[in-house]
């Protein structure tokens, strides 16, 4: 299973170095940062000791596409949604629906400001941290009380230590449609993968492309088969292949 903190424009270099010393602690080195600041920034590497090689390691991408390619993406959001396919859940219902697929992406948003939803819409889950009731905004900073970035890292991380512990993880080969695709292509990342097969087959153009790969991979990650479900699904791909392989210009 591999783990991906993504921090989309942090702006106090402090924050990434506290964030990599939560990831170094549950075991986890993968950073990457939507712009922001610098992750080797002096306040960010005294923010973070024995958290150096996280930092070190930590990657810097133009857009939030990029950092995601591969994951399941869980977006962070206290917002809630009225679209049932956006409904942001608590975090141990979310990870009981990510951790099978094997690579899980936790995407945080600025600290004033959180994701917004052009960022939220990349995510094929979102979760919430349930905190107890707030009170009310502060006159100064018009904003109620919320956790550190650092801290709601903290949290996401440790809640999936437990998950990918539990038997959830364990029963990953037969319960996730997404980890069944993602054998299907094990060479390249499923969203580029499928962002192909869309463009082939004409089911989409170029442009929008990875936006239709985001929506079937959130349909892929929500979806739980039964083993009847699979074993149809498992048919339907082996004879694709065989077709394929077989029918002159089949794509």
């Amino acid at each position: 299973m591999r783990v991906r903190v993504v921090l989309v424009e942090p702006s106090l270099p402090e924050n990434v170095g506290m964030v990599a010393r939560a990831m170094r602690c549950f075991g986890w080195s993968d950073l990457v940062l939507v712009g922001g600041v610098d992750p080797m920034h002096p306040m960010a590497v005294a923010a973070g000791p024995g958290a150096e090689e996280v930092l070190q390691s930590a990657r810097t991408v133009r857009d939030l596409a990029a950092a995601l390619t591969g994951f399941v993406a869980i977006g962070t959001t206290a917002r809630a949604y009225d679209r049932p396919d956006r409904q942001t859940t608590d975090l141990r219902e979310v990870l009981t629906r990510a951790v099978w697929s094997g690579d899980v992406a936790w995407v945080f948003g600025p600290e004033r400001s959180g994701l917004a939803r052009t960022h939220l819409a990349s995510c094929q889950l979102l979760a919430r941290i349930p905190t107890g009731p707030s009170s009310s905004r502060d006159q100064t900073t018009g904003f109620g009380p919320s956790l550190n970035l650092a801290q709601a890292v903290a949290i996401c991380l440790y809640e999936t230590s437990l998950a990918a512990r539990d038997s959830v993880a364990t029963l990953a080969p037969e319960t996730g449609l997404l980890s069944l695709a993602q054998q299907l292509v094990p060479d390249r990342g499923l969203a580029e993968a499928l962002q192909d097969e869309l463009v082939n087959r004409e089911l989409a153009r170029q442009s929008d492309a990875p936006s239709k790969a985001h929506s079937l991979l959130a349909m892929l990650a929500r979806w739980t088969a039964t083993p009847h479900e699979l074993a149809l699904l498992r048919a339907l791909a082996f004879q694709l292949k065989r077709r394929s392989s077989k029918t002159p210009g089949f794509s």
